[in-house]
């Protein structure tokens, strides 16, 4: 929930107010700021329409939102899409190589000795300072 709160506080800035889509919920929660992501497709639940608030967000999970957040605040950018060369790229999911390619070529993530690591958890200050620099694109 807090991403998703980040991630509006970033895309009105850059757009404009956003309103919820009509008639869109989830069955765990209702708050304003996860409708209106997942309204703008920014951020989906599983298949029992559940957004899972208290679920912590992997790193390929974060390039797949941070991809379509700066498609949406600033569609002018230039993509570069320069294959990942970290030992575990196998490890990243089919439906987020795009998007972990991406964050990489254009420096939103990076790995470690070498490693990824695409199942790893965001903390909250990594999600912060990703969001801050998508916020200045959009300016």
């Amino acid at each position: 929930q807090e991403t998703a709160s980040l991630l509006m506080r970033v895309v009105e800035k850059s757009t404009g107010k956003v309103s919820p889509m009509p008639g869109f919920h989830f069955t765990d929660t209702q708050d304003e700021d996860v409708l209106k992501v997942a309204s703008l497709g920014l951020m989906k639940g599983d298949m029992q329409r559940r957004f899972l608030p208290a679920k912590t967000l992997t790193r390929e999970q974060l390039c797949v939102i941070i991809k379509s957040t700066v498609e949406l605040v600033s569609p002018l950018v230039v993509a570069k899409n320069h294959a990942t060369r970290y030992s575990d790229a196998s490890a990243i999911s089919d439906w987020a190589k795009e998007a972990v390619t991406y964050c990489v070529s254009n420096g939103y993530i990076s790995g470690t000795g070498g490693r990824l690591n695409p199942k790893g958890l965001v903390t909250r200050e990594q999600a912060i300072c990703l969001a801050f620099r998508i916020a200045k694109l959009g300016q």
